[in-house]
């Protein structure tokens, strides 16, 4: 409905896959490497470390739950790797950036409370083919901005109306999205900046930080739990009101989510209502 909304797929951003569990088994240790693999189920909204894995592998592998921030030194994935293959290296090189947004694979678009989850995570952490990688735009700024819309109830309403188990490269082309150089700027600052506040979880993003909000990382972060939700859902309310989304609507698209708490629904309208009325 809004001005400037496209699909994803007419954006400048390319998407891939990095290491791939069968294919790159060679390249696989548990215990030790250079560089981290990330895994799709230590993501979760705006934070690229939510889980530590404890020990096991594949869906017996154990997982535990981080709120503490800014991560402990000690966080690790599932597995570690110590060669990068040329075709990883072309893609790191394709933007200039040191991040790019990572995307869960597999979802439940049924039994899950929500069913596109991103984060932004720095390169140094390589990933598996649980993991969607993704560029959009030209700077930083547009990388944060896409990460909030990706992770508003309004996309993840779109995904679900097209996943069953798994998101790929073709149903993420299909995303309607506000084009960041269109979208009204007092949106799109507020949801860049409470997008970065969220997923600084360690220095590895102070150049990012310092850059957009000359701060570094640890200043930027939003630590308080409940001020990280009070941000998402500030968040959820900008990008519906870009959308141009009326109360009626959003709480038609938010009536859809059973598994989320309606604290969290409240939140948002409540914000959107606020938003609505300056």
């Amino acid at each position: 409905k809004g001005d400037g909304n496209v699909r994803l797929s007419e954006l400048d951003f390319h998407i891939w896959r990095e290491y791939d569990v069968t294919m790159d088994a060679k390249y696989f240790d548990d215990r030790q490497g250079k560089y981290q693999l990330a895994s799709g189920q230590a993501i979760n909204h705006y934070d690229c470390m939510y889980k530590k894995w404890l020990e096991k592998h594949g869906r017996s592998s154990k997982w535990q739950v981080l709120n503490q921030f800014p991560k402990p030194h000690d966080y690790r994935t599932e597995y570690y790797v110590s060669e990068i293959p040329e075709r990883i290296v072309e893609h790191h090189n394709e933007d200039e950036s040191d991040l790019r947004i990572v995307v869960q694979v597999v979802t439940g678009a049924v039994t899950n409370a929500r069913t596109l989850n991103a984060a932004i995570l720095p390169k140094s952490h390589l990933t598996n083919n649980s993991v969607n990688n993704l560029y959009i735009g030209k700077t930083d700024e547009e990388l944060f901005y896409y990460l909030g819309l990706l992770d508003s109830f309004v996309v993840d309403w779109q995904i679900r109306l097209k996943v069953g188990t798994n998101i790929n490269k073709f149903i993420l082309d299909t995303l309607i999205v506000p084009k960041y150089s269109e979208a009204p700027n007092k949106y799109v600052k507020r949801i860049t900046q409470l997008s970065i506040a969220l997923s600084s979880v360690s220095e590895e993003f102070d150049s990012a930080a310092k850059k957009i909000c000359n701060s570094t990382a640890k200043k930027v972060l939003i630590t308080d739990l409940e001020l990280r939700q009070k941000a998402k859902n500030e968040i959820d309310a900008c990008v519906a009101k870009i959308f141009g989304l009326n109360e009626s609507e959003l709480k038609a698209i938010l009536d859809t989510f059973p598994g989320v708490d309606q604290k969290i629904k409240d939140g948002v309208m409540s914000d959107f209502s606020t938003i609505a009325n300056k």
